[in-house]
């Protein structure tokens, strides 16, 4: 008895629902619509994309018994039938295209508009760490460089790196650190789309361990990859939109000896660029370029980047980069009669060094991979005359520069007058000019009433700048018009006016 009456309930329930009583649901109809979702997408070259489709009638209900069928442009890549998984084609720029879906049995589809872009591995990188398998060598010492250091995923304790939230930054915004030297540290948090990264305008200072902040009022609208991207990566390429436009964080391998994946393969040294400077003149200025690239302060011939955004080693950097213009009061101190084009800012060491009379290369003074225990990876102590005199050789550094030793004054280098500091980085005056030319006094006096004073060879690095008990013998040239005076005519008595 029992279970004829739950028998009974159930049946009477079945009617209900199925529309035999009132407030019944009517069935969906025939297939009157489809829609696409995402209906436009920006994918990597050779990864992969989920679209779906939704099928109504003509009163907007779904149809789910509809069959769908899933068809794309072959120049974009390929798609599953009947999944809609959609993997892109291996393309070597931005290759546009449409995936579409189709109701079986009807006249209906829907399109999805595509954008494939490259990446920078499939344009011909293989890594630094392919490198390191033959040469690790080289690989070891620069894997602690400033150069493989310059961008790090953030993680919390990375070593070298500040707690991000003493510069007011949410540590869960930050995805990589800019700067790996003695300078400053940056931290990359995401725009609001997350489609672009930002420089957070919070810097922190190594040297005295401070926070300053930079750009703090238009830092929303200075995107990463037009200002910074192409000189802390390794195969940055304009082609690829997503947030990540590179194959390596920090400046790898690739970054100075170019595209290496033909070459790993074959082990065949004329697959990769040459940048040794005995193989010819011409080279010799292609390793120039190398440096220039990102020691050199200016735009694409673009217009769009501040760097040399296409540029790869062994290339014509002209090709690539404007320079920066000498009448930039940004970039440079004014022009001062007998005194050189002064930087007032990093990033222009290869604009000065084209000032210098033997314009050494970058390599005569510095090891690009790092196996140097001096700061700016010297090829020896800073301190010293030993790099000025390897090359210089047979002269008198007291006669030469009239500084002779004196016990209590500090010992006057090369580097005190043919170098001395007049750009900023993270602190005012922390980068020397590379230039090679002293800079007399004279060159001084007309930024005395400006808010920055340009340093000279004379009163830079605090020779003749301050009084100190510990310097007896060093006079002292403050910096107002009785000082620089005064430099200038002892100057003029030692070297002539």
């Amino acid at each position: 008895m029992s279970r004829l009456v739950g028998a009974a309930a159930a049946i009477a329930v079945l009617w209900w629902v199925t529309g035999c009583g009132s407030g019944a649901t009517p069935a969906p109809g025939p297939a009157a619509a489809i829609a696409i979702s995402p209906q436009s997408a920006t994918v990597e070259s050779g990864q992969t994309r989920s679209f779906s489709a939704t099928v109504t009638d003509a009163d907007g209900r779904q149809v789910s018994a509809a069959e769908v069928t899933w068809s794309v442009e072959a120049a974009i890549g390929t798609i599953d039938s009947e999944t809609g998984v959609f993997t892109a084609a291996e393309v070597e720029s931005i290759t546009l295209g449409r995936v579409t879906a189709t109701v079986a049995g009807t006249s209906l589809s829907a399109v999805a508009d595509v954008t494939v872009t490259a990446t920078a591995t499939s344009l011909g990188y293989a890594g630094s760490d392919t490198c390191r398998q033959c040469h690790a060598d080289k690989h070891t010492p620069w894997s602690q460089s400033p150069h493989a250091l310059m961008m790090r995923e953030y993680e919390p304790g990375l070593p070298g790196v500040p707690d991000p939230a003493g510069g007011s930054i949410s540590a869960a915004q930050v995805e990589f650190v800019l700067g790996g030297g003695s300078y400053r540290r940056q931290f990359l948090v995401p725009d609001t789309t997350r489609r672009e990264l930002l420089v957070h305008p919070s810097q922190y200072n190594v040297a005295n361990g401070t926070w300053t902040d930079v750009h703090r009022d238009d830092w929303q609208s200075r995107p990463w990859r037009v200002h910074c991207a192409g000189c802390h990566v390794t195969g940055f390429d304009e082609a690829i939109a997503a947030p990540t436009p590179f194959a390596e964080a920090g400046v790898g391998c690739e970054a100075c000896h170019g595209p290496a994946q033909a070459h790993a393969a074959s082990g065949d040294p004329a697959d990769i660029a040459s940048l040794d400077p005995a193989e010819g003149e011409t080279t010799l200025a292609r390793a120039y370029d190398v440096c220039a690239s990102c020691h050199s302060r200016g735009t694409s011939t673009s217009g769009v980047y501040r760097f040399a955004a296409g540029f790869e080693p062994g290339q014509d950097l002209d090709a690539f980069l404007q320079p920066v213009a000498e009448g930039d009061e940004e970039a440079f101190w004014p022009r001062t009669t007998g005194a050189p084009l002064v930087s007032r800012m990093n990033h222009q060491q290869a604009i000065d060094l084209t000032q210098s009379p033997g314009h050494p290369s970058c390599s005569s003074c510095h090891d690009p991979h790092g196996a140097t225990e001096h700061r700016a990876q010297l090829l020896r102590d800073p301190a010293t005359d030993e790099l000025c005199t390897e090359c210089h050789t047979g002269i008198d550094s007291a006669a030469h520069g009239n500084h002779p030793v004196v016990e209590g004054a500090p010992t006057v280098t090369c580097v005190a007058c043919h170098m001395p500091r007049t750009a900023t980085s993270a602190l005012r005056y922390d980068i020397a000019s590379h230039a090679m030319l002293p800079i007399p006094p004279d060159a001084t006096r007309s930024t005395l009433e400006a808010d920055q004073i340009m340093p000279n060879s004379c009163m830079s690095s605090g020779c003749h700048q301050q009084a100190d008990p510990s310097k007896p013998a060093m006079p002292v040239y403050p910096f107002d018009e009785a000082g620089v005076t005064a430099a200038q005519d002892q100057w003029d008595t030692w070297y002539g006016g």
